[in-house]
């Protein structure tokens, strides 16, 4: 085996056995950004459904660390943020840019039970209203 495949199965076993820690699950969420340019948006915060109070609580986020790669092969690097502040992975997403619109395929770290989720956006000027659309994850 070459030391170039080896080192690739270490990396990938390494994930997986990160990706296995109790505590969290990884869901695959399809999030569109319509102003992602013109917005500047920095950070997508995930809200899980309170089922007590029937509103929606913070539930950890996402920082967007940038749009890198070639015209037509665009990739947003991002780190994931647990509900506690504590930052985890820095990985990347190929995205599919329409005029102003981002839409990217975001792994997110579910920390809370399974529930019905929202997202904001956030800039430097702040921050959008909850999505029209939510998804159970």
């Amino acid at each position: 085996m070459t030391p170039i495949r080896r080192r690739g199965l270490a990396l990938a076993f390494a994930l997986a056995c990160l990706l296995a820690l109790p505590g969290c699950e990884y869901k695959v969420v399809t999030v569109e950004l319509p102003t992602y340019f013109s917005a500047g948006v920095d950070e997508v915060w995930f809200w899980r459904l309170d089922e007590r109070s029937q509103g929606y609580v913070r539930s950890g986020h996402i920082k967007c660390a940038g749009l890198f790669g070639p015209p037509g092969s665009k990739i947003l690097q991002y780190t994931m943020v647990a509900p506690d502040g504590r930052e985890g992975l820095t990985i990347t997403a190929p995205v599919s840019i329409k005029g102003d619109s981002i839409t990217v395929a975001l792994n997110y770290a579910r920390w809370a039970n399974p529930g019905w989720f929202r997202v904001t956006a956030r800039n430097g000027a702040g921050e959008s209203a909850l999505s029209a659309r939510e998804v159970y994850l």
